[in-house]
């Protein structure tokens, strides 16, 4: 029986995926070979130099391995990235590697809770744990984590602050523990993700495009610009004439997201096929709007837009720039677009321009944009348990009452400061 293209006697198709993380050339070398040379293995591209966090995930994420051969010759450094792959991807097996028989490194191994053991020379030795190999992925197959969330700021019009507030928000999440960021400028018409971040580079999503399925690790670093912890994808050139079909975006999107745990897309306002294709993508569409009665209408023809699309089901609002006194609630904005409100972001138009002008994220808007991520990954706030003496306030006293307070939303600024709005029609 050919073992090349079944496992163990099941009819699967595909050969065991295994990746190589050693930084002794002569045993990479050697161990590179034997899987190359193997009739059940196939061989990622190796990894010969320690990898960072960041660095490792992307790459097992990429790739997805169902094996990992790790280098033992350095215990530290083995342990470090040993432990990573178990709390990161525990379904993919590690397989130590050794230059020669050592009783010290079979218990290292065995400490570090690896599957197998394999010594030089490994040609000799390689079959024999490729067999033990493919019987544990009989009974446990490899799961590598879900492709990465992808959501996409979509502006009512243009000026509504969709750039701004995608900016913000990759910056937040970007804050967080082992959170990879990318923002991609989609954008073709007016796309200002570099002037945001200060930063030019000679490859753009135009490129990421072209392309298309032969995208790989190496060409897509050599794409993105790294600005502190985000990756961003930057927008090409507006092309007068003609324009890109949506379906040459689809395999960037699908790239980045085995990429990264998180991608924000920033949209143009014009509903063209390459951004309906993105937001065909999206776990999330975020429609950005201003409070004005100009953006709201225009934001309402939109969303019709999306429920012909069928895309609404997953679209909620983001009111940008609100101000303390507005001529309508919350409730009517979300009966009139017919869309509810996620989030609302204040005016801040003096931080949020000071802001991009030394580009970094706005001060005055980071309470507001690290509860948008809270609230995005389901951790918002819970209610506080309030004291004794909290029962006899005045709102309490009101409830007790039944007397309706005006409508406020807190904006979580550094004094607690409120945005008292007025009454939807037919109340008191």
């Amino acid at each position: 029986m050919d073992v090349r293209s079944t496992r163990t006697g099941q009819n699967k198709s595909t050969m065991i995926r295994a990746a190589v993380i050693c930084i002794e050339p002569g045993i990479s070398d050697e161990l590179c070979a034997a899987i190359l040379a193997s009739r059940t293995m196939s061989l990622i591209k190796p990894i010969d130099h320690l990898p960072d966090a960041d660095e490792l995930r992307r790459a097992m994420r990429l790739t997805a391995p169902e094996v990992v051969f790790l280098n033992l010759e350095d215990r530290d450094t083995a342990t470090k990235l040993s432990r990573f792959l178990a709390n990161s991807f525990p379904s993919i097996q590690q397989i130590g590697v050794i230059r020669e028989e050592d009783p010290t490194a079979l218990r290292f191994a065995l400490e570090l809770r690896m599957a197998d053991l394999i010594s030089a020379p490994f040609a000799g030795n390689l079959e024999a744990v490729a067999e033990r190999v493919a019987n544990h992925l009989e009974r446990h197959p490899s799961k590598m984590e879900a492709p990465g969330h992808l959501y996409a700021f979509l502006p009512a019009k243009g000026g509504a602050g969709a750039s701004t507030l995608a900016a913000n928000v990759s910056w937040a999440m970007a804050a967080q523990a082992d959170n990879s960021v990318l923002l991609a400028d989609l954008d073709f018409h007016c796309g200002v993700t570099d002037f945001m971040f200060n930063t030019e580079h000679e490859f753009t999503v135009g490129d990421a495009i072209v392309k298309g399925a032969d995208l790989d690790g190496d060409y897509w670093q050599r794409m993105v610009a790294r600005v502190g912890k985000i990756d961003l994808l930057l927008s090409c050139k507006p092309a007068f004439d003609h324009t890109i079909p949506g379906r040459f975006l689809s395999p960037v999107l699908d790239f980045a997201r085995r990429m990264y745990s998180t991608v924000n897309v920033d949209l143009s306002s014009t509903l063209d096929d390459l951004t309906v294709t993105a937001l065909r993508e999206a776990t999330r569409i975020f429609v950005v709007t201003t409070t004005d009665l100009a953006s709201l209408r225009v934001c309402r023809k939109k969303v019709r837009t999306l429920r012909e699309l069928e895309l609404a089901d997953k679209a909620v609002l983001v009111l940008n720039r609100v101000e303390k006194r507005m001529s309508l609630s919350i409730q009517q904005i979300e009966s009139m677009i017919d869309l509810p409100v996620f989030a609302t972001f204040p005016n801040e138009y003096a931080d949020v321009t000071r802001a991009i002008r030394e580009a970094h994220p706005s001060a005055k808007l980071a309470a507001d944009t690290k509860q948008f991520v809270k609230k995005l990954a389901g951790k918002g706030d819970q209610p506080r348990k309030r004291n004794f003496i909290e029962f006899f306030s005045v709102r309490s006293i009101r409830r007790w009452s039944d007397q309706e307070e005006p409508l406020s939303i807190t904006q979580g600024r550094d004094k607690g400061e409120r945005l008292a709005l007025p009454a939807a029609s037919g109340r008191r």
